[in-house]
């Protein structure tokens, strides 16, 4: 389950889940391969799932056509310390695998792969910018 500030994202690997928002009375039954997204109020249209959802299971993160803001959103909650993304590069849609277990490893592919530039103030503080 993915939070963000204003939704919820539940992607079933096996079997079902019921899914209800904390106002009112509709549930929905997801099943496996397919994720929802919701909020306190309403539920959103389920969608089949891509190979990505469960990547990270096997210590990958799968990326398709993934705005690199989000990606580096998903792969800070795999690291410490804070992990920046310059406005103007957020957009960039980036493909590709990266590991979990290493971000740095991470951090270098997306710098050499895509032509950025990482900056490191100190281990916990670092910033992706454009080169």
């Amino acid at each position: 389950m993915q939070t963000e500030a204003r939704f919820c994202e539940v992607a079933v690997l096996e079997k079902a889940v019921e899914v209800r928002p904390a106002v009112g009375e509709r549930v929905m039954r997801v099943e496996a391969g397919q994720q929802v997204r919701f909020d306190r109020l309403r539920l959103g249209k389920p969608w089949q799932s891509d190979a990505s959802v469960a990547s990270w299971r096997s210590g990958s993160l799968i990326a398709i056509q993934r705005p690199l803001g989000d990606l580096l959103d998903e792969l800070s909650r795999y690291r410490h310390g804070w992990l920046r993304c310059d406005p103007a590069i957020a957009d960039l849609k980036i493909s590709g695998a990266f590991p979990l277990d290493d971000t740095d490893r991470a951090l270098a592919a997306l710098e050499s792969g895509f032509g950025l530039r990482i900056v490191r103030r100190t281990a916990y503080w670092v910033s992706v910018q454009p080169a």
